[in-house]
C-alpha cells in the first residue's frame, strides 16, 4: 500500500504514499534529519546511473516522505 508503479516507454514511474521507515522512525519519537530527502534522493540516483538510466524526483513531502520520481531510459 505504500508505493505504485508504473512501466511506460520512457521508463519506469514510482509514487511512494508514505515511507514506511520515516513512519517507524517518528512512532518511535525519533528526530528526522532535515537531509532525510538528500539521502532518498541520493541512493535512487545512484541506483540509476548505476543501471544506466536517469532519475528525477518530482516531489517529496518531508511530513510523511511520499514522493513521486522516475527512472527514465537514457
Amino acid at each position: 500500500d505504500a508505493v505504485e508503479t508504473e512501466l511506460t516507454e520512457e521508463g519506469l514511474s514510482v509514487k511512494v504514499h508514505y515511507c514506511p521507515a520515516l513512519r517507524f522512525m517518528k512512532s518511535e519519537g525519533a528526530a528526522i534529519s532535515p537531509l532525510y530527502r538528500l539521502s532518498t534522493e541520493t541512493v535512487m540516483e545512484v541506483l540509476a546511473k548505476n543501471a544506466g538510466f536517469g532519475f528525477t524526483m518530482d516531489a517529496y513531502d518531508p511530513e510523511t516522505g511520499a514522493a513521486s520520481y522516475r527512472f527514465t531510459y537514457i
